[in-house]
């Protein structure tokens, strides 16, 4: 019953909103949760059969049986009386960090297998690559005051969009990466580069847009 409320309250990676993925499973979760409420029923209520009967109690492929809701009430009393709220409390706050990071390996495991078939970057590298874009998308968001990745998030974007850098932290990463880190005009080219990214002029770029340069310079 409160895995909907578990999965909006608790799952939210360091206080962001939901994800992409994790929209997906709260609205999945919900479906579920409406499809089995539907096939509960009160025989003791006032109101018309017509009125109360569950609107899927009559669909045969409904995966869940019609159940009286006092015949639910007993059952579950008799199967988790002894469960408490601290219990609940305590088995999330177990499961929590499992979630999150289960939830992290499956957008990491979705953005490495789109973006490896259009960069000529080894898996192991492009790994690496990912890490550290999300490090420093993470080092934008809770150390710097007017973080332009935090004024234009949005939880809707796709999982390729979640994690996206400015120019300064371009700027570093291009230094770090590039093979013309020793170059007299790294700056200016680090800087072209990212405008040169930055279609929507936005002011952040994508992992996929920073690994599809370096693929270019390698």
């Amino acid at each position: 019953q409160n895995l909907g409320h578990f999965v909006m309250q608790n799952t939210c990676l360091r206080g962001w909103q939901l994800s992409h993925s994790l929209q997906r499973l709260y609205f999945s979760v919900c479906l579920l949760k409406r499809r089995f409420f539907d096939s509960i029923s009160n025989k003791d209520s006032p109101l018309p059969p017509t009125v109360q009967q569950a609107s899927g109690a009559n669909d045969p492929k409904s995966q869940h049986p019609n159940v009286d809701i006092t015949d639910l009430i007993r059952e579950s009393n008799e199967k988790y009386g002894d469960i408490r709220f601290e219990d609940v409390e305590s088995m999330r706050r177990q499961n929590r960090l499992y979630v999150i990071q289960t939830l992290e390996v499956t957008t990491k495991q979705n953005v490495l297998r789109v973006i490896s078939q259009d960069v000529k970057i080894c898996p192991s590298d492009l790994d690496d690559l990912y890490e550290l874009f999300k490090k420093e998308h993470f080092l934008s968001c809770y150390w710097s005051m007017n973080s332009p990745a935090l004024k234009h998030h949005d939880p809707s974007l796709p999982y390729l969009d979640q994690y996206r850098i400015d120019c300064q932290q371009f700027r570093l990463l291009h230094h770090l990466l590039s093979p013309w880190a020793r170059c007299a005009n790294k700056d200016s080219l680090a800087l072209w580069t990212f405008r040169l990214l930055d279609e929507n002029l936005d002011g952040l770029i994508n992992f996929k847009e920073f690994a599809s340069v370096l693929s270019t310079h390698w």
